[in-house]
């Protein structure tokens, strides 16, 4: 394995971190070396036990400034690493904001025909007015997670420019609004689920608040969706086994399913595995629930992962006060992010 001063960012992310925490992200700065993979995989076996998500940004992924070695075949042999570890999102920073869209287009496009399961983001820094060439470098690759800060607020110190700036989210928008992209901020509907639950006399509180918003940005969009629920029933009691039925919609077809199981949210699930198993050849693979406060009315979050024939695996969350309706959600939305993904591998072949 060939050594290089990369950086490493480790990025521990929890979706319904609260308020009173105030450190969502714990950052650690290495040169790459075996040391760090051993810190990786340490820290992500804590995330695994903590309901969190590892993310590992890969530092000057387009270019040495130290005059280190520095290719892009050296950030493929990492990217590899990462992958091997089970690292599923990989963003590429540019800590010095000097980086062509040439470049971008050269990291990406090697990247993402080698590692087609992975998740790549970008991170940039970038002067004023410079962002627009870089950004749809990266779109027109593939690349869908970015980083931005409102008023591009921060940066790199060791940029040497104090105009270098963190890309700003106003310009993100306004590059998303030029090339007629819809972006939806799904305001109405985390305000929607807000309403929904003080209508039924639950004080929403802040812990509510952040897990209904996670829950709400992570949904795949009704424009890309390929399954959707159209209806479900659940029946349990003392002396009844719980029973479920539903009834999906799978690219415009419609299909209705019954299962047994354990308890209603057993039953649910494996009703719609029953269908997807089939249709789509998709499995769940995990599932946690967690309730984000106290109380019998609490707003409980599931997060789920579900992985196809292929070995693939996508996790989604959702968060309601009705788990079971929590658990149907994260699993609809977990399929459609499978199958978006399997589609869209389809079309690169």
């Amino acid at each position: 394995m060939r050594y290089a001063a990369f950086s490493l960012v480790i990025e521990i992310a929890d979706s319904r971190e609260r308020v009173d925490k105030q450190i969502p992200f714990l950052y650690v700065h290495v040169k790459v070396g075996m040391v760090i993979m051993e810190t990786i995989k340490e820290i992500k076996k804590i995330c695994q036990g903590s309901g969190k998500e590892l993310i590992v940004y890969l530092s000057m992924a387009f270019g040495n400034p130290y005059e280190d070695p520095w290719s892009v075949d050296l950030v493929k042999e990492w990217v590899g690493v990462l992958v091997s570890e089970g690292i599923s999102t990989i963003p590429l920073s540019d800590i010095l904001g000097d980086v062509s869209p040439q470049t971008i287009t050269e990291v990406y496009t090697v990247l993402m025909q080698e590692f087609p399961s992975t998740e790549f983001g970008i991170h940039l820094h970038c002067r004023p007015g410079d962002y627009y060439s870089k950004v749809n470098a990266a779109w027109e690759c593939g690349v869908r997670r970015f980083d931005t800060v409102l008023g591009g607020i921060g940066g790199c110190p060791f940029a040497g420019d104090d105009l270098v700036s963190n890309l700003d989210t106003r310009d993100l928008i306004s590059y998303l609004i030029s090339i007629r992209q819809d972006f939806k901020l799904k305001l109405k509907e985390i305000v929607q689920r807000v309403k929904d639950l003080g209508d039924k006399g639950k004080m929403v509180t802040d812990a509510d608040l952040l897990a209904l918003t996670s829950a709400v940005m992570g949904e795949v969009i009704s424009e890309e969706k390929i399954v959707d629920l159209c209806d479900m029933a659940v029946v349990t009691g003392i002396k009844v086994i719980p029973t479920a039925s539903v009834r999906l919609v799978l690219d415009g077809k419609e299909y209705i399913a019954a299962e047994t199981g354990v308890g209603p949210v057993d039953a649910v699930l494996k009703a719609i595995q029953k269908l997807t198993s089939n249709l789509a050849k998709i499995r769940l693979n995990e599932y946690r629930l967690e309730a984000i406060t106290g109380g019998s009315n609490a707003v409980a979050e599931v997060v789920i992962k579900v992985e196809d024939e292929r070995g693939h695996i996508v996790s989604a969350r959702a968060a309601r006060e009705d788990i079971v309706m929590a658990s149907v959600e994260a699993m609809i939305n977990g399929i459609n992010k499978c199958l978006i993904k399997q589609r869209k591998l389809g079309n690169k072949k």
